[in-house]
Formats: C-alpha cells, sequence, structure tokens
C-alpha cells in the first residue's frame, strides 16, 4: 500500500434530493479521493508524467498518522492543499436599485456570469446572505429573473480575489464578519412561485441597504465565473 486515503463515513451527495448527503465507506471512497488528488495537481502541473503525480502525491502525504497501516505499508495519508493562489476572473454583480431598507442587486453591464469580469488582484467586497425566512416586502414581485432572497445582506470589508480560494473561504469571511448563519450569496438565491419554492437567476431583492452602483464578489453555482463548480 503505496498511500492511504480516508475511507470511513465520507458524506456524498445523495439521489433523494438536491441537497441530499448519506454516507459511505470503504476503498470506492478512497479511490476517488486520490483521483481528484492527481487532478487537481494536473490542472496545475499539465505536463507532469503519471509518474510524477504518483511522487507529488506520495510527497505530499501526511506521514506517520495510520494506526497499523500493515507490514510493508508506507504509513502516508492522502493531503491535498487547496490554498494555492486563485486566477479566474471573478464574477462581481451591482446594487441596482434602493428603495428604503430593500435592495435589488443584480448581474448588468459589466456582469459576465459565463466568464467572469473582474480579476483576482482587484479587491472587492463579499455579498453576503442571511436567509432568515423574511417575508417578502409590500411592492416587490418576485420572478425568476427578479427573485426574493427571503434574508439580508450585507457587504463585507473588501477582499482580494486571490483570496477566495473555495467557496468555504468566501463563507468563512462573511460569517467571521457578520454570524455564523451568514454566508456568501449566490447567483441563483432568488426565489419566486407559490411558496417561492423556486429559484431564479440574474437578480434578487433582499433587505439591506448599499450604495447603488457598489461592485461586489457574489458567487455563481453553474457556470465556470469561479473555481468552486
Amino acid at each position: 500500500m503505496d498511500l492511504f486515503a480516508p475511507g470511513l463515513q465520507i458524506f456524498v451527495a445523495a439521489l433523494t434530493s438536491d441537497t441530499a448527503l448519506t454516507q459511505f465507506n470503504g476503498t470506492s471512497l478512497a479511490a476517488p479521493l486520490v483521483a481528484g488528488a492527481a487532478a487537481l495537481y494536473l490542472h496545475d502541473h499539465p505536463t507532469a508524467s503519471p509518474a510524477e503525480v504518483r511522487n507529488a502525491l506520495q510527497t505530499q502525504a501526511t506521514q506517520g498518522v495510520v494506526v497499523d497501516p500493515g507490514g510493508g505499508s508506507a504509513n502516508r495519508m492522502l493531503f491535498v492543499n487547496l490554498t494555492r493562489p486563485a486566477t479566474h476572473a471573478g464574477l462581481t454583480w451591482a446594487a441596482v436599485e434602493q428603495r428604503g431598507g430593500v435592495v435589488h442587486v443584480a448581474a448588468d453591464g459589466q456582469s459576465n456570469v459565463y466568464a467572469g469580469d473582474t480579476p483576482s488582484t482587484a479587491a472587492r467586497p463579499i455579498l453576503c446572505l442571511l436567509v432568515d425566512g423574511s417575508a417578502v416586502p409590500a411592492g416587490i414581485t418576485p420572478d425568476f429573473y427578479n427573485g426574493w432572497a427571503r434574508g439580508q445582506v450585507r457587504l463585507s470589508p473588501a477582499v482580494f480575489g486571490s483570496q477566495l480560494t473555495s467557496r468555504g473561504v468566501a463563507d468563512g469571511i462573511c460569517a467571521t464578519n457578520f454570524g455564523p448563519a451568514w454566508r456568501m450569496a449566490e447567483f441563483h438565491d432568488g426565489r419566486y412561485g407559490p411558496s417561492l419554492a423556486q429559484s431564479g437567476g440574474w437578480s434578487f431583492w433582499a433587505f439591506g441597504t448599499i450604495p447603488t452602483g457598489t461592485r461586489f464578489w457574489t458567487a455563481i453555482n453553474d457556470q465556470p465565473a469561479n473555481p468552486w463548480n
């Protein structure tokens, strides 16, 4: 055994809904973790040979943490360094309308949801969202293009795009600034339809005060505008 990887109580997507999780055990879980680590290494080193990929994974592995690895097995546990700097163009939105304590945030002429629009060397606030079940305010009629986010939005202090190396990092910045239930707002957080059961895109309304024209980082879940797809 040249390399171990986690294979006990691994959370994976389940088939029962779009958000369901389940747990599995075994090499069927450990093997794809190693394959994913190899893919990440090849992303940064596209000309690497199979031997170079293997050697990199073995060198980066954490040594001495496997209990009873067995005779002749290398005591190395897979380790993936996900802190490499971002080089993508991130997606920014803008505040396009303010109605008292309700703000409309949206893609505009600068926003490019398919390729991003702002380099990682730029510093922008993160649009942070707290979904607290707030009812739709009077005067707002949610639809696919102009949904209701069911909560509040605030802007974090400006951060460089190069800091946003994962969705977890972005969510953590919101939680640190505003509280544990806050996260980075997402392109499809707008809701519409009966009981607001359907998700839309392109813009949404939420409680908050943001000067019109202010630009900020936001996430998108189904296009290559950020590296978290």
